[in-house]
């Protein structure tokens, strides 16, 4: 499977990942890594998230997508890092 996006500007990449959003195979340049938050549900309807968190990737245009709202507020579970000048900015993995 080759980049979705290297493809979209005629290169040719190998993907490595996929976007959990539109499931685009991904280069490693234009995935962007994320932390998602795992949660449980316990008796008494009480939601806990758990310490260690799963990871997720998305393309460019899904976590475009994603940070926009109507009225400026966040409204997903992640934490959405700021792309660099230079390209993408990628979480550490954990």
């Amino acid at each position: 499977m080759i980049c979705y996006e290297c493809q979209q500007s005629s290169n040719r990449r190998d993907a490595v990942a996929l976007c959990h959003h539109c499931y685009a195979g991904l280069c490693q340049q234009h995935a962007f890594v994320l932390e998602d938050p795992v949660t449980a549900q316990y008796p008494v309807c009480q939601t806990v998230v758990l310490p260690l968190r799963a990871r997720l990737f998305l393309c460019s245009t899904c976590r475009t997508a994603l940070q926009q709202t109507s009225d400026g507020v966040r409204t997903t579970p992640w934490e959405l890092p700021e792309p660099e000048p230079s390209g993408h900015k990628q979480a550490p993995p954990r």
